[in-house]
This record gives C-alpha cells, structure tokens and sequence, in this order.
C-alpha cells in the first residue's frame, strides 16, 4: 500500500508499505476519506512538534472514514463491511490503518463516508458549545471562522446564546457564517477588532472562543472579555509571543482549554455520536463546509493549500480511488 510520511517541513513523501495486519485485539480499516486539520498544518509547517503523537517517522491524519476489513479474533461488536471512523489515530493519510476497537465508533447509517470524516473533530466543538458556561444570555464571540470556527458558530447557536459575535480575514467565510446563525460580524482585514467590540458589547464579550492557531490570539482576547468572563482556547495551537499575566489577573478572567478545564474533562463516546446525529438530521449542513476533495497522491498539494488559510478552503478531503471510483459513479457508502 501507499503511505505518506513527513520527511521534513513541507515534505510529504509516499512510501510503498506492507498493509499493516490486525492484532487479535484490533481492526483493520480500509480508508476512504482523511480531512486535512490544522494540526496537521502545523506540524507540516515545521510549527509543531509531533513527538507527541508518533515515534518513528512523521505521520500524519487522524480524521479518517472508511469501511473495516478484517478482524482481529478476540474483537466484538464490530464486522467486515461496518463503515467506521476513529479517533485519536495518526497516520491516516493512508490506504489502511490499524486501531483497537475502542478507538472506532460505526456510523450512524444515514451518513455516508465523504461526510462522516468530519465527525472526529465534534465532540470537542460540541462540548465547547455545551460545556464551558454558555447560556441563552451569553454574549459569545468566535475569533475565526475557518473549519472548526464554522462548526462554533453554528452550535453555538443552535444550543443558545444572545449576541453571536464572529470575526475573520475574509467575507466569504463571515458569509456562511451568517447562513450559520451568527448576528454581529467583524472582518479584521479591513476593521479594529478591540473598536467594533466596544460598539457592539460595551463590557466585552462573556465568552470568547479563539478558533485561530495563532497561539498570540489568546492574549489579544483578554481586551475583547469582560470582567470576569471566559476565553476559551480551542485553537491557538501555534507558539505565543509572550503572556501578560497580569492583564489576567486584573480582570479576573479564567482560560479553558477547548473541551477541557485544568482539571481534566475530556470528549467522550457519548459526545461522538450525538455529533453524528447532528450531521445525519442536517442540523450541521457538512457540504456547505466541504470544499475540497484531492486525490490522496495530492496530498502535498491539499497540505499546501489548507496552509495558506485562504477564503475558499475550509473543509479539505483526502480522497482514496476506491471511494473516488463509487463517489462518481453516485453510490451512497
């Protein structure tokens, strides 16, 4: 089979690799579809350290669809032909992956493979939007509306807030925000972001999620929040500047980490599928966001467009030929 691994910052090469064969405690999934993630980009870009994920060599993808195709003897509850994602899983951009089972949810059988793969990133977008103090009297703000500021902001409305405040470089993405239930919009390529603040919520904003890998954007969110409100970090996974800790302080604001406080509250299964029934009922419409889909042995082309953070890519898909081939002949899989 063919796989891709990272040799170096923006060199992604294929190797010819053995398919890999299950552990009797693990299945085999034959991928159909990988999103392409921002921290994917990251490490691609040489921004991100990736021992975290990997030993060895560098791989990457971990938003996988795709149907299981062989067993392991001592696994239950899943078959040959279930059409499957996962999560926390690297090295997706591939043809095949090995996992254990407690790392594979099936589908709901309403949602095909092309958007399914969108799945593995809602359970934290979701308890986002659940979980950190929103309430129908929040005034939220969402700083980016690329992929995952996007999905924010529809969630965010759909579980309740009162002003909905968006902001991002460029007008197409501030238009689908807008389709997506957000009331107030900022384009700070062209407007000071700290000014229309002020003109919109005096105070600043109850909540203010930053859905941006620039790590610096949590600092500037400090201006934007007020008195003891909350800045959530669910991007600002790039490097900061520096942290004027005191600015914290002074106004006794509290930073979560996306899904998690400092204590510790991660997704969990539960989360998973009902992010599933959010796609499969339409509430969260996947083709408005999907924008792209590359032949898998396009991948450094996909990686290298995703990085440019340009108006028009939001949802990028790595495509294997097998699913290509049933994508346009119309099968639903």
């Amino acid at each position: 089979m063919i796989s891709y691994i990272l040799e170096g910052p923006k060199n992604m090469i294929p190797v010819d690799a053995e398919i890999p064969e299950p552990s009797p405690y693990e299945v085999r999934i034959k991928i159909a579809y990988t999103g392409v993630c921002a921290s994917d980009i990251s490490i691609y870009l040489g921004k991100r350290s990736p021992e975290m994920y990997t030993e060895g060599p560098v791989l990457l993808g971990h938003e996988p669809s795709g149907v299981i195709d062989k067993i392991g003897s001592m696994v239950t509850g899943l078959r040959v032909g279930d059409r499957v994602t996962c999560i926390g899983v690297w090295g997706c951009f591939s043809e095949y992956v090995v996992t254990e089972p407690m790392n594979v949810l099936k589908l709901h059988p309403d949602l095909s493979l092309v958007d399914s793969s969108i799945v593995e990133v809602l359970p934290s977008i979701a308890m986002t939007a659940m979980k950190t103090g929103i309430t129908e009297s929040s005034d939220v703000l969402i700083y980016g509306q690329g992929l995952t500021g996007l999905i924010m902001t529809r969630l965010v409305r759909f579980f309740g807030c009162k002003k909905l405040i968006v902001a991002d470089l460029y007008e197409e993405k501030l238009r689908i925000a807008k389709e997506f239930g957000a009331t107030y919009f900022i384009n700070t390529s062209t407007e000071n972001m700290t000014e229309r603040i002020k003109e919109i919520v005096p105070e600043g904003v109850d909540i203010a999620i930053i859905a941006t890998r620039d790590g610096n954007d949590v600092e500037k969110a400090i201006d934007w929040t007020r008195i003891r409100g909350k800045i959530v970090n669910f991007g600002g996974i790039g490097p900061c500047d520096g942290f004027d800790y005191f600015k914290l302080h002074r106004k006794g604001l509290s930073v979560v980490k996306e899904s998690m406080n400092i204590s510790g509250v991660f997704e969990h299964r539960k989360l998973w599928r009902d992010a599933m029934e959010l796609v499969a009922d339409g509430i969260l419409p996947t083709p408005r966001l999907r924008t792209h889909i590359f032949p898998m042995d396009q991948l450094q082309q996909a990686l290298d467009l995703r990085a440019e953070c340009s108006a028009g890519a939001i949802h990028v898909l790595m495509e294997n030929e097998w699913a290509r081939e049933k994508r346009l002949n119309g099968e639903f899989f």
